[in-house]
């Protein structure tokens, strides 16, 4: 069946429009996941129809104009900003085939520093956002205080209880104001997260194959992780918040590239849909498997098995060994 380019974006901005109404049903969240990525992956196939006039762009300003109408404008640039931008860039990209990371990285990295920037100049919001930060962690040590009997059944010691909560206690403010200038490595994380699984989409319209690109940094960036974790051993706060946020951007970055190691492997040795689909999900729920995933795309910087070389790069290796 063929749906009309022009439901795309109205499709779209609809989806987003009902996010904003299910957050406080039982299953908001969860369903709230399930719409933005409807959202942004319908943007992402109209940029792309072939068949897209401006006349449809029209109607898709006049959707964005709808959502202004009914949330006000922080509710029209919520969508530009978390749903137009990242497609537009993925679209622009994918245009001319460029590497994978390049979209990834760009969109990232602009998301992270338009949220800083505005983070630095309205002190009104960061504000806000601190004392949200705050009332999370007080939220936190209510739940200990009440579950505290709760706690110790579960193998906790009395100690660890308790040390845990005087910890929150009397760094209430310093954890707070630490979560606030980590964002710019979590909006980093987002973007960066939603720009790869929908590049990895398959098209929802037949003109509109998809270029299965694999995701590989250039060797040079492990230079930037170096330097965040030499910052991290020298006693200077802002120089420890910046080394946090680069680990924190390097380690999901070298963790898409872990699983397109763990991927190639996949296909070298016919593994099926369905287990490749448990082991992805097996590691995304161990944190001790996150880590060696990490770990596996940070270590093939130096080390290539011979598994992940095309053909023509084994067979002129071969040649030299000949």
């Amino acid at each position: 069946m063929n749906i009309p380019v022009i439901l795309y974006p109205i499709f779209s901005t609809l989806a987003f429009y009902t996010i904003g109404h299910m957050l406080q049903d039982a299953l908001g969240p969860f369903l709230s996941v399930i719409f933005y990525m409807v959202a942004i992956a319908l943007v992402l196939v109209y940029l792309e129809n072939t068949q897209r006039k401006k006349v449809y762009d029209l109607v898709f300003l006049i959707c964005i104009a709808g959502l202004y109408y009914q949330f006000g404008y922080l509710g029209a640039l919520l969508y530009i900003y978390t749903v137009f931008m990242p497609m537009f860039i993925l679209y622009i990209y994918r245009q001319t085939n460029r590497e994978s990371y390049e979209p990834i990285v760009v969109t990232a990295t602009i998301g992270s520093i338009i949220i800083t920037a505005v983070l630095v100049i309205n002190a009104t919001l960061y504000d806000n956002m601190l004392n949200s930060a705050i009332n999370i962690i007080n939220s936190i040590i209510a739940f200990i205080k009440e579950n505290k009997q709760q706690l110790l059944q579960e193998n906790m010691s009395a100690h660890e209880v308790t040390a845990n909560l005087s910890y929150l206690k009397e760094n209430v403010i310093n954890i707070s104001q630490i979560a606030i200038k980590l964002i710019p490595a979590v909006t980093f994380v987002y973007f960066a997260f939603i720009t790869y699984i929908t590049d990895k989409m398959k098209p929802l319209i037949k003109n509109n194959e998809l270029v299965n690109r694999e995701f590989r940094l250039p060797d040079n960036f492990v230079w930037i992780l170096i330097l965040g974790g030499i910052c991290a051993f020298i006693p200077q706060t802002d120089l420890n918040i910046f080394s946090y946020n680069i680990v924190i951007i390097f380690s999901l970055l070298y963790f898409l590239q872990g699983i397109q190691v763990i991927n190639k492997a996949f296909i070298k040795y016919n593994v099926s849909v369905f287990t490749r689909s448990l082991i992805l999900l097996l590691i995304l729920l161990q944190n001790a498997l996150l880590i060696v995933i990490i770990l596996i795309g940070l270590f093939s910087i130096w080390y290539t098995p011979s598994w992940m070389k095309d053909n023509n790069e084994q067979d002129i290796n071969n040649t030299k060994e000949d």
